[in-house]
Parts: structure tokens; sequence; C-alpha cells
């Protein structure tokens, strides 16, 4: 192989072909890296969402932008998400949906969290029966809805909304509070 001339700032210096080559592959395998790497965060599925839940099965999910766009577009405002997910579980008699809205750090998931419950206990026609209490070590609130029960809490930076169908609700909620 021949050697190449390669200008350097402050002179030259020689460089074989085959280091040329070395570095253009591991530069080109780099890149093809990265790619993949951002692209898994908009194809894979998240860790956060497991495949199985309480006997039922992830039958449709929403992540990122599109997420946080329908939660504030289910409270009609912005309400201070910045990221999280949304997920649909459907079994033979149950069925959850799970909402994790993550915020800007553990305060700002404190204070979602407190004017949500602010705005429940002040009479809402939707949700009845605002109870809190402690489950899996977590203060969880829950409500009533023609639906059915609904638990919300606080985990780290995120706040957890749980819509339950079921005939035992606790029981998927408590293993759905294991989960998220």
């Amino acid at each position: 192989m021949t050697e190449r001339t390669v200008y350097l700032p402050g002179g030259k210096a020689r460089v074989g072909s085959r280091l040329i080559v070395a570095v253009q592959i591991v530069l080109a395998v780099g890149l093809l890296a990265a790619i993949l790497f951002s692209m898994q965060g908009n194809t894979g599925q998240k860790r956060d969402m497991p495949e199985q839940l309480a006997g039922m099965k992830l039958v449709k999910h929403l992540e990122g932008k599109e997420a946080v766009s329908q939660m504030n577009q289910l409270h009609g405002t912005d309400i201070g998400v910045t990221g999280g997910f949304l997920a649909e579980y459907a079994g033979a008699s149950q069925r959850l949906s799970v909402w994790v809205g993550k915020t800007n750090g553990e305060a700002a998931a404190a204070e979602l969290l407190r004017i949500m419950t602010d705005k429940i206990a002040a009479g809402n026609p939707t949700f009845t029966g605002l109870q809190k209490s402690t489950l899996e070590g977590k203060t969880v609130f829950s409500v009533q809805s023609r639906e059915g029960r609904h638990y919300y809490y606080q985990s780290g930076d995120a706040v957890v909304w749980l819509a339950v169908q079921a005939p035992e609700p606790l029981s998927v909620a408590r293993e759905a509070l294991r989960t998220f």
C-alpha cells in the first residue's frame, strides 16, 4: 500500500492508507450506532410499558410528544408535563389505562398531584368518592367514575393515573403500582 500525506496544522505528517480506512470505518460504525440508538427511542417499546400486566395484554401505547399532547388535550390546558406515555391494557373481563406524565422534577410532580387533588376535592361531576390511602408503600388517591375506579399518585418526577375497569380493581391497581 502507498502512504498518503495528510497536512495538519503546524506541519505535515505521513499516515498509511490502512489507518485512514480504519478511521473511516470507525466513524461510519459510530454514526450508524448513533442513528440506531436515536431511532430506538421512537420505534422500540419502553421498558416502562410491559407487554403484559395483571393478566392483560398491552393493546395500545403512545409516547413522547404525542402523549404529552394527549394529556394536555384531556385537561384542556398545559398541565406542565414534559414527557411520558399512555398505555392501554385489555383482558377478558378487565381493562387498564395508564397515563404517566413526567415533569421537571419531584417538586413539580408533587405540585401537579396537589392541583389535581384540590380540583377533584372541590367538586367534580366526573369523579366522586375521593379517598387517600397507602398502597405498595405509596400515597395513592382514588376516585370513582362511571367507567370504573381510578388511582393516581406521584412516582418520582412523574404523576401516574390508572383507570381500572375490573371485577377487582384494587388487585389490578396494586400490580400496576409495582410496575409504574
